[in-house]
């Protein structure tokens, strides 16, 4: 094994240890752990990082999104994002260690739910009967109904097929259980993506140039709802006022701040929708850094491959939860190792 081989599987432990407590963190709130300690902590890893990453196009965004965080502590979730994809040489098994992981916070945290370190709390808002709902000791349903369909999502990749049945049965259980839209929805279009992909449709929808579009697809409807607001009402309200309070954001952004992020939004507007969230963060260089990652990815997956639905899920996804790809949440950061491209071969029957 070369020296650098050594370095990089290092690193890669390093950043699991480090997604490991940050998800821990979220669950016990210890105060700005995950915000100005572990953004220096990142900055320094990048230090060893770049001496060690290959040398491709890459490495430029490393250095962007490094300069970036000396001056803004959240461009430091995007110099995280860029390291990962570059250390990361295997979907396979990275699928392998997230699954692994994943169940082992669910089991820690249940375990200090047991012992009242962590504390029940049930909400009427999440339920649609009228009843009531336990957030497992997570602040929020919906972020303990992400994880356990976060498993549905590395089982997915590892397997390299959508069993139909079980994917519904899951997806139905969840949302029974916690009312949770966001995986109701995502499960709908996981599903109905593999169809597509089981019949001649791919040929259409899963055609190269078609998935190039799908961004700007996704961004013509953001900008058409979002500014047509009376006529699309229905929309808002599905999506909780999502695209409305993304509305207000837009409202108060300058030049500069599409440029390099803000720092100055109103602390009571909520940001569900990711890709307003990318924004705030790093600027306009983070959804560039995106855009470049996926039309890499699209690049290289042929139609057949179980990737192609698992990569437009998460960007349909996107539109409804800002957890998904700007946290340092396992299966956020399970998207950016997705496009990464690096996958044994695997295709759909």
């Amino acid at each position: 094994m070369t020296g650098s081989f050594v370095i990089n599987r290092i690193l890669e432990i390093l950043f699991f240890i480090i997604i490991f407590l940050v998800n821990l963190k979220m669950t016990l709130n210890i105060s700005d752990f995950a915000t100005a300690n572990l953004s220096i902590l990142i900055i320094g890893i990048s230090f060893i990082s770049l001496l060690f990453t290959k040398i491709d196009d890459n490495i430029y965004w490393i250095v962007l999104f490094f300069i970036l965080s000396l001056f803004r502590v959240e461009a430091s979730k995007m110099l995280f994002v860029s390291l990962l994809v570059s250390i990361s040489r295997n979907i396979d098994k990275m699928a392998k260690y997230s699954f692994c992981l994943t169940v082992l916070f669910l089991i820690i945290n249940y375990g200090l739910l047991i012992l009242g370190v962590l504390h029940e709390e049930y909400s009427d808002f999440f339920y649609k009967s009228g009843g009531v709902v336990s957030d497992m000791g997570y602040g929020n349903p919906n972020l303990f109904s992400l994880y356990l369909f976060f498993l549905v999502i590395f089982l997915v990749v590892l397997k390299k097929e959508i069993n139909t049945f079980l994917v519904a049965f899951i997806v139905f259980v969840i949302y029974e259980s916690f009312y949770s839209r966001t995986v109701l929805f995502s499960g709908c279009i996981l599903l109905v993506l593999s169809f597509v992909q089981k019949t001649n449709l791919k040929k259409c929808f899963f055609n190269k140039y078609i998935l190039l579009s799908y961004p700007f697809v996704i961004l013509f409807f953001f900008i058409v709802v979002l500014f047509n607001e009376s006529e699309y009402s229905f929309i808002h309200e599905i999506s909780s006022g999502r695209l409305r309070y993304s509305l207000l954001v837009f409202g108060e952004l300058t030049p500069n701040n599409l440029l390099i992020g803000a720092t100055n939004i109103d602390e009571s507007i909520i940001i569900d929708v990711a890709y307003i969230s990318l924004l705030l963060s790093s600027g306009i260089f983070s959804l560039a850094y995106l855009y470049n990652l996926y039309c890499k990815a699209v690049y290289k997956f042929d139609y057949n491959l179980i990737l192609i639905p698992v990569m437009l899920q998460y960007l349909f996804l996107s539109l409804s939860e800002s957890a998904i790809i700007n946290t340092y949440l396992w299966g956020g950061l399970f998207f950016w190792i997705v496009m990464s491209g690096k996958y044994s071969c695997g295709k759909t029957n």
